[in-house]
């Protein structure tokens, strides 16, 4: 089976000629060793809960060689088909993750240079955060859309109260601040609604990102007016 999905990029390394960055991968990295990297949870039978379907009660995911396989939705391939849903990415993005998390030097022809302290402990956040997320997924998503329609009321509140009643008045910042991320916060619980779950992982953090200044432009736009919020 081919799970590079057409994509082809080649690389040379001495002795090897050219071949292929996906087969590289797969030779070198388990499906299994990323789903542990990436955060999927294995039992002693060497089963983890399918990150292709949800909710899956009892772990159907396996895996044999390089190879994963859900017994009940039938999804299979090999590492970089696991990353590109769990995250996703498009094949070459899942392939150039892989190859920077497990520091393979896939996608250059110079050894791979050893990352200072800095770049090791921002990737080491990165992985765990990213595993964290995985394992508590539920949690993290019922929490960030509970705080986004919170800040939804809010902004259609002050959009309503704070709007001005004529050409001549002096519009507020509270209002220009709801008029302004209205549309971003909708557009935010679209996402949480509508999209897949891998697609909600993958834009979890940014989602974080954004609510968390807005909530802290809120507050503040509340206390230099003096508004209780």
């Amino acid at each position: 089976m081919d799970f590079t999905n057409g994509w082809k990029v080649k690389w040379h390394s001495a002795g090897r000629g050219m071949t292929s960055v996906f087969e590289e991968i797969r030779e070198q990295i388990s499906a299994r060793q990323a789903a542990e990297r990436y955060g999927l949870e294995i039992d002693r039978y060497g089963k983890a809960r399918c990150a292709f379907h949800s909710p899956d009660t009892h772990p159907s995911m396996s895996f044999k060689g390089n190879f994963f396989r859900c017994w009940s939705c039938d999804a299979q391939g090999d590492a970089v088909k696991l990353v590109t849903h769990l995250f996703s990415l498009k094949p070459i993005q899942a392939a150039r993750r892989i190859d920077a998390d497990f520091g393979l030097g896939l996608f250059d022809n110079q050894p791979v240079k050893p990352k200072t302290n800095k770049q090791a402990h921002e990737e080491q956040f990165r992985i765990e955060a990213d595993r964290t997320l995985v394992n508590n997924w539920q949690n993290a998503e019922r929490a960030i859309f509970i705080r986004l329609c919170n800040i939804s009321i809010i902004l259609n509140k002050i959009k309503r109260i704070c709007g001005p009643v004529d050409p001549d008045t002096e519009i507020e910042p509270l209002f220009i601040l709801a008029i302004r991320h209205l549309d971003g916060v909708e557009h935010c619980l679209e996402i949480l609604i509508r999209s897949t779950e891998s697609e909600k992982i993958s834009n979890f953090w940014d989602i974080l990102y954004f609510v968390a200044r807005l909530e802290v432009s809120i507050n503040e736009n509340f206390s230099a007016s003096g508004v209780a919020s």
